[in-house]
């Protein structure tokens, strides 16, 4: 354990030891790559990872996110947008999923009989 040693004073030796702790982890937080090294992004497999997910309604991690589903569809045609890939997904089957989420109330669930919520009809909303 580390003491004061000499004549410092206790509060500047735990201030001192503090800032030292704390430069510490910042020069030993993150070492960035060269602009060389960096990799380039590589859209097509991007892409492609979006616009599959979701073909096999089988899939484990399809069924465990169906909460998600509505907010995921956002956030999946944004990132497409970004990426200028837009036209690769399937406008007529996601505008057909985002109909049958909606309720009498003109609320939109999450998925397919979920309780209509407004995080949810904002997304659908932006979708659309």
């Amino acid at each position: 354990m580390f003491k004061p040693t000499g004549s410092m004073p206790i509060t500047k030796f735990y201030i001192n030891s503090f800032l030292n702790l704390f430069q510490a982890l910042l020069t030993n937080d993150v070492v960035l790559p060269k602009e060389n090294d960096i990799p380039s992004l590589q859209l097509t497999k991007h892409s492609s990872f979006i616009a599959a997910y979701g073909a096999n309604k089988d899939d484990y991690e399809f069924c465990m996110t169906e909460y998600l589903r509505m907010n995921g569809i956002y956030w999946s045609l944004t990132a497409m947008d970004l990426m200028g890939k837009l036209d690769v997904m399937d406008k007529k089957g996601i505008i057909d999923f985002i109909k049958q989420c909606q309720h009498d109330n003109g609320g939109i669930g999450a998925s397919i009989d979920h309780d209509p919520h407004l995080l949810y009809t904002l997304s659908a909303v932006q979708v659309l």
